[in-house]
Parts: C-alpha cells; sequence; structure tokens
C-alpha cells in the first residue's frame, strides 16, 4: 500500500478522476496549500462550476484518500418506510415509489391529491435524472429526529447517499400546494390574489376544486413553479424536505 508522500500529483489526480467520474473536470488540477494544509486544488464540480479541493497530509496512505475522495459528496438522509421496502431492498437491491403505495387521507379526492403529487413529480429540477421506472419521489428529511417515530410495520432507514441526487423542498410551500393555495411572488402579490378571491367570495381550495373557477385555478397551478424559486420564501420558513427518485441496498447503513 503505497503511502501519500510516495505519491505524485499524477495519482492523486488519477484518483480523483476514478471516483468521481463524470462529476468533476480535474484539468487544472495541482497540489497547493498553506502551512499546515496541504490538499489538491484546482478541481471543478462540471454541474455547478464550483471549485472544490481535496486535502491530505503525509501520514496517509493511498486507501485513506481514495476512501476521502469516494465519500465527498455524501450525505446522510432518513426515510420513514413500511417494513416491505425493507424487505424488496433485501430482495431486489433497489426500492421505487409507486402511485399505489401513496397514502390517501381523502379517498374521494384521490383524483386531486394524485394530481399535486404528479405535478411535483413532472416539474422537480432533478428531473433529469429520474429514472425510467420511477413515478414519484421519495421523501427523506436530514435529521434522524425530524422523521416521525417508528410505528408497527414501520421503520427508519438511515442512508448515505450523494448529495447530488438529493433535491430540497421548502416545506412551508409544499404545504401551501398541498391545500392548493396560490404562492405569491411577494407581498403585494399576495394581497392582490387575495382580493381576487374576495371578489369571487371563493377560498383557492374550492377554487382549485371547482370546474366553475378555470382562470383562477390556472393562476393557482401556475404559482407552484415558485416552490422550486429559492428566492421566495412564505413566512421566512427555510427548513426542508428531501426528496430522492430511489432508493438502493447500498445505500442503506446497517
Amino acid at each position: 500500500m503505497r503511502q501519500i508522500y510516495e505519491m505524485s500529483t499524477n495519482d492523486m489526480v488519477k484518483i480523483i478522476e476514478e471516483e468521481l467520474s463524470g462529476k468533476v473536470d480535474c484539468s487544472n488540477a495541482k497540489v497547493g496549500g498553506t502551512a499546515g494544509k496541504t490538499e489538491v486544488i484546482g478541481i471543478k464540480v462540471k454541474e455547478t462550476g464550483e471549485e472544490i479541493t481535496f486535502p491530505f497530509d503525509y501520514t496517509m496512505n493511498e486507501d485513506d484518500f481514495r476512501v476521502g475522495v469516494k465519500n465527498y459528496f455524501d450525505m446522510r438522509v432518513w426515510t420513514r418506510q413500511h417494513e416491505s421496502v425493507l424487505k424488496e431492498l433485501n430482495d431486489t437491491g433497489r426500492y421505487i415509489m409507486k402511485t399505489e403505495n401513496v397514502s390517501l387521507d381523502m379517498p374521494e379526492y384521490k383524483h386531486i391529491m394524485m394530481e399535486v403529487y404528479m405535478w411535483l413529480a413532472n416539474n422537480m429540477p432533478t428531473i433529469n435524472i429520474k429514472p425510467e421506472d420511477v413515478s414519484l419521489p421519495i421523501w427523506v428529511v436530514f435529521k434522524s429526529d425530524a422523521a416521525m417515530l417508528p410505528s408497527p410495520n414501520m421503520c427508519l432507514l438511515e442512508l448515505e447517499i450523494d448529495e447530488n441526487i438529493v433535491y430540497h423542498l421548502n416545506i412551508n410551500k409544499w404545504g401551501m400546494i398541498l391545500n392548493y393555495s396560490y404562492i405569491p411572488s411577494d407581498e403585494i402579490d399576495d394581497k392582490r390574489h387575495t382580493e381576487l378571491l374576495k371578489k369571487y367570495g371563493i377560498s383557492d381550495t374550492k377554487a382549485y376544486m371547482s370546474n366553475f373557477y378555470p382562470t383562477l385555478k390556472s393562476e393557482i397551478k401556475n404559482s407552484w413553479m415558485r416552490l422550486f424559486d429559492d428566492n421566495i420564501s412564505i413566512n421566512d420558513g427555510k427548513e426542508c424536505y428531501g426528496l430522492i427518485w430511489e432508493i438502493k441496498k447500498e445505500w442503506v447503513i446497517d
């Protein structure tokens, strides 16, 4: 096993390219640093253009460096699932959400609820990485205590995954969509829309669920795209859920 001091810059760059294939540009990589800190610098994330570095010290060996590189983009998330999901993971190595798995509290409004969830799936910014056989995203949280406590037949899965496959979804704005509400762009827009509802003597929910207010319903639904605009917040709420498209068995931490 080679020690870091026995490796050249090209050796380290080769490891980075192997472990993060397709994710980074190493064309300008070099070793640099300041007193007490040495690192491989000049590496760019292809998707964002962000420059990243990989620190190392001369007590490390090749495997230490490789593991650090491999886990660079990893993050921990938790997801509450039925125990059958764990069985499916063990049997097939993978789990994806199906429309029939969605728990609906109001069966009489099933078609509207599914419309909201399918709207989310079809408009998520990460739709470009959605596998072809997936219909709906899977919900995750970023702290274990943020997940609902396990109940009979339920389990809490801890996952270690690439942070680039997780979409951060604003909780406040998503709650408004679940209530079929309008997401205003600012206070002025909020006031304008509220006055419009008063004029018709109706609420957002009734307008959305009715067939008699197509213009209002269209305005409400079009506003939902603000869910993905980080510059727009509701009551300064910044808390987020996470969304991923699938769970793989190798992501589950024992």
